[in-house]
């Protein structure tokens, strides 16, 4: 898929202290993903250990969008993300 009028995609990267368990966090994104409106469905959200760096984990994830939404969307996703990993006691790191 590539970006178009009707759709965009979105992409980030979180750090995750070396204590998490970035599988449980991964899963975490992912449900987190799943629950927001306005995050496709088709193609499938992704998660997944992106890179280790020197203090944490990175988590990278991407969906889609509709464009018009971009913003709202991406912004929705954000606070969700942290929120949850706030949440559920999984520090955030640089």
């Amino acid at each position: 898929h590539r970006n178009s009028y009707g759709k965009r995609i979105v992409e980030g990267v979180i750090g995750v202290a070396y204590s998490a368990d970035p599988r449980r966090a991964a899963a975490l994104l992912a449900a987190e993903l799943a629950r927001i409106p306005g995050v496709a469905t088709v193609p499938a959200p992704q998660v997944g250990i992106d890179g280790f760096r020197e203090t944490s984990i990175a988590l990278g994830y991407r969906y889609w969008v509709e464009t018009r939404a971009y913003f709202d969307t991406r912004h929705a996703v954000n606070a969700a993300i942290y929120g949850t990993l706030i949440d559920a006691g999984v520090d955030i790191l640089p």
